[in-house]
């Protein structure tokens, strides 16, 4: 929660994410997290073979999980559309509006034509 730089977080919204984390569920998910470079290595050879419309949206500056995982990810998925937004991990909550309108066109029908296609920092700070 540290890395939200625009979103002021509730006091409702902080104590559901301290219990989204209770007990070892912190250090769980960033294990989970700091082993992305490797597991991602092991999708390799199946990750061309995924025909489903991917949209990959990561904060430009996330630290949590670097975008160089979205870029992976994106360079391997046959229809994949990279979005990397001025914003650090809770990109949905500190550029909610471009999050938003990102989800909204791809719902509308993004998805319908996509095609390799990469945005970077394009948020306002």
């Amino acid at each position: 929660m540290d890395t939200l730089e625009h979103y002021v977080i509730s006091d409702v919204v902080r104590e559901d994410y301290l219990a989204s984390y209770a007990g070892s569920r912190f250090a769980e998910s960033m294990r989970y997290v700091q082993s992305y470079p490797t597991e991602l290595e092991a999708l390799r050879a199946v990750l061309p073979e995924i025909d489903t419309p991917v949209l990959i949206i990561n904060g430009a500056r996330d630290t949590v999980v670097p975008p160089v995982n979205a870029e992976y990810l994106h360079e391997r998925l046959p229809c994949s559309e990279l979005h990397l937004v001025d914003a650090r991990h809770f990109v949905w909550e500190d550029a909610a509006d471009e999050y938003a309108a990102l989800v909204t066109a791809w719902w509308a029908g993004g998805f319908k034509t996509c095609r390799k296609h990469s945005a970077t920092a394009t948020a306002s700070s």
